[in-house]
């Protein structure tokens, strides 16, 4: 529903663990050198990077999701930045903390301790949120008992931590049980997406319920305000204050900004145009020359959308700069040297994947001690890696390799694309292929979000390895924020601006690649989630650019604004306006019925598989509904106990990818890949098809199997 991502939750079984085995044994892949799905659900991701306050070395956080325990677990590491030490585990694995209504793993909350040997983390413990010291030999200890769950922490001078809290958790808990008897009453804070309005989130062994505190986020209900409160630290046991691990931001920000390490003249200055526009206002670079006067840099890297400018640092030599830079929201990160006294840049190292902290969307910059920068290196064949980067010469050393096993798969060769719309605006891509050539192959586009290691893009979707593996041309696709700021000339919003820009780019690598040779261009699939599931649902009522399509159901239609926005001052309201669409009640023109996926159900002759999770799959009714009615083609799976993203259970990632693949391969292929772990799949699939052809108006797909 929003741009805000994240992921769910896990309740193991003795029936799920069966069928766990049983489906993740990936039937049909010999190659042992090739990934399997479960390799690549199970790709560990790396966060929370933190150099200790001696500088010699820095603390990380890695994330291990297990689809065969169904379970995902996370756990500190410390490393020495020298690369002479393995990295040592600090306390023990535990389940995370994860982030309501999303259900992704939360931020990490992290400061390490005066002697740079212990860490303070917040953690989960049983039904409980509280800080905790580990250390270096498996040592775990409380550092706070308080009957209330910590949000988050901060260090004094002086070493004592401050934390926050909401309200005790027996009082939440009676609170909530009392309005169990009451009745809910119906505010903006309850979500009525689908998820339970009770009982509907789980913080370790404890289930509570959790309404809506603004737009994005939700909080336990009846938990009362933050309060603040002091824990004291002696010795050494002091806290000193955390660099910045867990930490979000939105891109290098404009003004003034001293750069440490880059000399007495190191002052820059970031001058943003209609700074109201945020990441898509374009920006200009400058710095000061050894008088102190203003030179404005000139390299292809200091001008653009501010987006693209990640972070400034120095290098430690006189005056020197590193920038780190991503052209286009490629996702992919350059790093160049300027010298403001010279007025010399240098493209440092090209771009081979993405650098940052480890963020979900790269906005959280690589630390830095002296020289080097401290990076969490990903590449669309490349899963995540700590790496110690050299600012000056460009070189990384790698400090850890959690997924070094994955790393030695063979991987299908991807390659960067970059493209213009008939309008001229710019789009980026990876485009993986299997390795034989072959010519007019069956393409899938996945979308929105390409960065790192390719998982299925944004949600999962469809891993775009696996479909290589079944003879696809697979494009991760990723979005261009710049339609975000274009208005028509009465100054307003588009209808649907960002969205129609989105598929006029998906036609134009589509007649690119079909021209080439490379793709048929009657085959192509598309999947879509949150934003792009919006893109994908009105491009297969409104365009004939898909031959078959699977989003999560989040749509434009009607329907959506009433069950996301049903209260006159729901957190809400906003998205209509967003989109340059009005509100249902006041649309005298009748934008929204000629606009709506679901309203133009019948133009829809691409089967559709709606894979939505529970949290949100009232969204999705109105389409689904429509397009039974219209005699198309569709197919709905909810995953339970799931919030935006549907991945707290990675068994979720797991079938909801591997069930996207056998719907591409069944629609666009003529193929099936039965193996017994989805018992009635391709029954239902059958009725389809021959619903399909006995309608005698949707047209067939691909070869069909006699």
């Amino acid at each position: 529903m929003t741009p805000l991502q994240t992921w769910p939750r896990f309740a193991v079984a003795a029936l799920l663990c069966f069928a766990g085995n049983a489906a993740l044994a990936d039937s049909g892949n010999q190659e042992t050198r090739t990934p399997s799905l479960t390799d690549i659900v199970e790709a560990r991701s790396i966060d929370g990077l933190m150099p200790s306050p001696d500088g010699t070395h820095v603390a990380y956080r890695v994330i291990s999701p297990s689809a065969s325990r169904n379970e995902t677990l996370v756990q500190w590491f410390s490393v020495a930045i020298s690369g002479a030490e393995a990295p040592v585990a600090l306390g023990q694995a535990h389940e995370p903390l994860w982030l309501a209504l999303y259900d992704s793993v939360d931020l990490p909350r992290a400061a390490w301790a005066a002697d740079s040997r212990f860490l303070y983390v917040q953690g989960v413990n049983g039904d409980q949120v509280q800080i905790f010291r580990l250390g270096p030999d498996g040592t775990e200890e409380p550092v706070t008992r308080d009957g209330a769950d910590v949000v988050s922490f901060s260090v004094r001078a002086d070493g004592s931590i401050d934390y926050q809290v909401r309200g005790d958790r027996d009082a939440t808990a009676i609170a909530q049980a009392e309005e169990e008897l009451r009745g809910v009453r119906l505010d903006r804070t309850l979500d009525t997406d689908g998820l339970r309005l009770t009982r509907n989130f789980k913080i370790g062994t404890r289930v509570t319920t959790i309404r809506r505190q603004d737009a994005a986020f939700g909080v336990e209900a009846f938990s009362g305000p933050l309060v603040t409160r002091t824990v004291s630290l002696h010795g050494s046991l002091a806290a000193v204050a955390p660099s910045n691990a867990g930490q979000t931001g939105a891109s290098f920000q404009a003004g003034d900004t001293r750069i440490a390490g880059s000399g007495p003249s190191g002052l820059v200055h970031v001058s943003q145009a209609r700074p109201g526009e945020e990441a898509q206002a374009p920006y200009t670079l400058s710095g000061l020359d050894p008088h102190g006067k203003p030179v404005t840099c000139s390299g292809q890297f200091c001008r653009g959308v501010i987006a693209s400018l990640k972070n400034i640092v120095g290098t430690g030599r006189q005056g020197e700069l590193a920038i780190f830079h991503e052209r286009d929201f490629s996702a992919r990160t350059d790093l160049y040297r300027w010298n403001p006294s010279t007025g010399r840049s240098h493209l440092v190292r090209p771009a081979d994947g993405s650098l940052d902290a480890g963020a979900a969307y790269g906005d959280n910059p690589c630390p830095t001690v002296g020289r080097y920068a401290l990076c969490v290196h990903a590449g669309p064949t490349s899963p995540p890696r700590l790496v110690r980067l050299d600012l000056r010469a460009g070189d990384t050393l790698a400090l850890a390799e959690p997924n070094a096993a994955l790393a030695k798969k063979r991987f299908a060769p991807a390659r960067f694309l970059r493209w213009k719309d008939a309008d001229g605006r710019i789009s980026t891509g990876i485009l993986s292929l299997p390795p034989s050539p072959q010519k007019n192959l069956p393409l899938v586009i996945t979308t929105y979000r390409c960065r790192g290691f390719l998982k299925g893009s944004s949600g999962w979707m469809a891993a775009e390895h696996l479909l290589v593996q079944r003879g696809f041309a697979s494009l991760c696709a990723m979005d261009n924020l710049m339609p975000a700021t274009e208005r028509d000339p009465s100054g307003q919003r588009p209808v649907l601006g960002p969205h129609k820009a989105s598929i006029a780019s998906y036609a134009a690598v589509i007649d690119l690649l079909a021209t080439q040779g490379i793709i048929d261009r009657s085959r192509v699939g598309i999947t879509g989630h949150s934003f792009s599931s919006m893109v994908v649902a009105y491009a297969i009522s409104h365009t004939s650019l898909f031959a078959t399509a699977v989003t999560v159901g989040n749509t434009i239609d009607a329907n959506q604004y009433y069950t996301a926005s049903p209260t006159r001052d729901s957190f809400r309201k906003y998205l209509k306006p967003m989109m340059g669409l009005p509100y249902p009640d006041n649309d005298p023109t009748g934008v929204l019925d000629a606009v709506s996926p679901a309203r133009n159900a019948a133009k829809i002759t691409a089967p559709l598989l709606l894979q939505t999770v529970e949290g949100e799959y009232l969204s999705a009714i109105e389409l689904y509904t429509r397009i039974e009615d219209a005699g198309g083609t569709v197919d709905m799976y909810i995953f339970p106990d799931e919030g935006h993203l549907g991945g707290r259970q990675p068994a979720h990632l797991y079938w909801r990818s591997r069930r996207s693949a056998d719907w591409f391969s069944f629609w666009l292929k003529g193929e099936e890949v039965p193996d017994g772990a989805a018992p009635g799949q391709y029954e239902a699939w059958h009725k389809l098809r021959t619903d399909r052809q006995a309608s005698g108006r949707l047209p067939v797909i691909g070869p069909v199997p006699h």
